[in-house]
């Protein structure tokens, strides 16, 4: 329909600003003759150069099966050539039985696609595979050469019946995104061994979001409100009063990397010095003993009010006045002189690699590891007492023995906060990096057992944004900050199964974020039963406190 002008222009009109042309071929003949339709070509042809001339976005998916690979590159080319506002160009992995139909080899397709990628690169078109039908980068012996003609959907919101997995793809980083493979490649040499890197890479580049929800946009746009420059958390007192657990202030949304779990959205506008003194002023006045005040973001470093805010907030006296920071503006060793001396307590600080190449994907940012590590030594150094948080996610649970070893060899082990990379909005799951708590288990267990071998001190999970109880078992040894839970209190944010009910840590656990239960079911909620489960709590003024005890007297 697009080859009648005046129909397009309508269309257009109406709204229309993209639109995906499907089969293209530069050969005439042979697509009348696929096609079954004389004249199909010029047909298709006058839709595209109308589509163009028009101003839409446009997109040519070409097919890709045994016979039509070799006209691959006289297409691409005629593309390029002949259409100049085509800018992505999509290929289609076809898996049909008939022989005319076959689907390409893969080793055809590593060898041509790197040609085929610097003539796109050289015309900026995007090239890659169409997120529904492509081929996983596990097949290929090199796939860091044709790393960006991957793109994925999060594969449990689309699963795909006709793809199926191979046994080790349970352990791959790209798990969370991959549908596997069609059948026709199932017969495939397999290279495997998906490093973090690549996976996270793939995620950082690859990843196609859908359509915001009601209930996602809702959140998102809470981050710009008033409301949540200032979080309040309370306990209750054993005299019946209550007291202030933690304040968190956060002084800004932007920041200066863009980890791909953050829930804050950076891109809104910060709040005005008005707004903050006002949410500090109603800290000072509350009148109420104060546990924590946290300094957040964003990243906090980026505001050059900072120190002021600091001296304000001290005068509080909280038990600790920490700043949640990935510490990269404190590489100036200057600036974390200036809020050591503004009265900052402790430092809590982003790091969710030992390896600086996952690091820096994760994060979004080249170089911020070795930033991040200079800052945590330039703190440390002004007598800012250090604990990390190292957010689990796809592309470092393998990994979370060698980051225990890395904090206890490089880091002084440091106190580390271990928390999985939580689901608040449905979104977050097409980032890819949300690993199932199965996944996790056994490298995660390997760790702890790293910290207390090391006396390293950590937490975190038991807590809302760790890990069910039964994935890691009845073990006190990991559960070093456990309280019980008010059941109540979980309605309409996390979930339990019918099970739970029956779980000797019932009480003591927060269950499945909504979201995560909804993509991939509530399986693994086992209960564990025929236990006794009577953890020590500890009831410490806070988080410094807690691993200052730690490194005193162990746990």
């Amino acid at each position: 329909m697009l080859s009648y002008e005046d129909y397009l222009q309508r269309i257009k009109a109406q709204g229309l600003s993209f639109v995906k042309i499907a089969n293209v071929s530069h050969d005439s003949e042979w697509y009348d003759a696929v096609t079954c339709v004389q004249g199909a070509h010029d047909i298709m042809t006058r839709g595209m150069a109308n589509a163009v001339n028009a101003g839409l976005d446009i997109c040519a998916e070409i097919p890709l099966f045994e016979e039509s690979f070799q006209r691959m590159p006289g297409t691409v080319k005629w593309i390029l050539r002949e259409f100049a506002g085509v800018g992505k160009i999509e290929l289609r992995v076809s898996g049909f039985d008939s022989a005319s139909f076959a689907p390409v080899p893969i080793q055809k397709l590593e060898h041509d696609l790197p040609e085929i990628l610097d003539a796109c690169r050289e015309k900026s078109v995007s090239l890659s595979f169409a997120p529904f039908d492509g081929a996983p980068p596990c097949l290929f012996r090199n796939p860091e050469e044709i790393l960006t003609v991957f793109r994925y959907v999060c594969a449990p919101h689309y699963p795909r019946p006709s793809y199926h997995k191979k046994p080790g793809c349970g352990d791959c980083p790209m798990d969370a995104l991959c549908n596997g493979m069609i059948q026709a490649y199932a017969n495939a040499p397999w290279h495997g061994g998906i490093s973090e890197s690549l996976a996270a890479s793939v995620a950082r580049r690859g990843i196609v979001k859908p359509n915001s929800t009601a209930r996602d946009n809702a959140v998102w746009t809470e981050q710009a409100a008033r409301d949540n420059i200032l979080t309040i958390s309370y306990r209750q007192t054993p005299d019946g009063d209550s007291e202030i657990n933690e304040c968190i202030v956060r002084t800004n949304y932007c920041c200066n990397e863009n980890c791909i779990f953050c829930f804050v959205d950076t891109q809104c506008h910060g709040p005005s010095d008005a707004m903050i003194r006002e949410a500090i002023a109603e800290v000072l006045h509350s009148g109420k003993n104060i546990s924590i005040i946290s300094i957040s973001g964003g990243e906090p470093g980026l505001n050059q009010r900072l120190e002021e805010y600091i001296g304000m907030l001290s005068e509080a006296r909280a038990a600790e006045l920490c700043i949640q920071t990935n510490a990269v503006p404190f590489s100036d060793r200057h600036r974390a002189a200036a809020v050591a001396g503004a009265g900052v307590h402790s430092a809590f600080v982003s790091l969710h690699s030992h390896d600086a190449i996952v690091s820096d994907l994760i994060t979004g940012r080249e170089g911020a590891f070795l930033k991040t590590l200079q800052g945590i030594r330039n703190l440390a150094a002004e007598g800012i007492f250090i604990y990390l948080s190292h957010v689990i996610n796809s592309f470092n649970y393998a990994s979370l023995p060698r980051f225990v070893d890395f904090v206890g060899d490089e880091l002084e082990g440091a106190p580390i906060v271990f928390s999985f990379a939580a689901p608040h909005t449905r979104d977050m799951l097409f980032s890819g990096a949300i690993p199932r708590f199965s996944q996790a288990r056994a490298p995660l267990k390997t760790a702890l057992e790293a910290c207390l071998d090391r006396k390293i001190p950590f937490s975190g999970l038991p807590g809302m944004c760790g890990a069910p109880l039964c994935v890691l078992g009845p073990e006190p040894r990991y559960y070093p900050d456990i309280h019980k839970v008010e059941q109540a209190a979980l309605r309409g944010v996390m979930h339990k199964n019918a099970g739970c009910g029956q779980c000797a840590l019932d009480d003591w656990c927060y269950g499945l974020r909504l979201f995560y239960a909804e993509i991939y079911g509530d399986g693994e909620l086992k209960p564990v039963t025929g236990v006794s489960f009577e953890p020590q709590i500890r009831n410490l003024d806070s988080r410094m406190q807690f691993f200052k005890m730690y490194f005193e007297t162990g746990i």
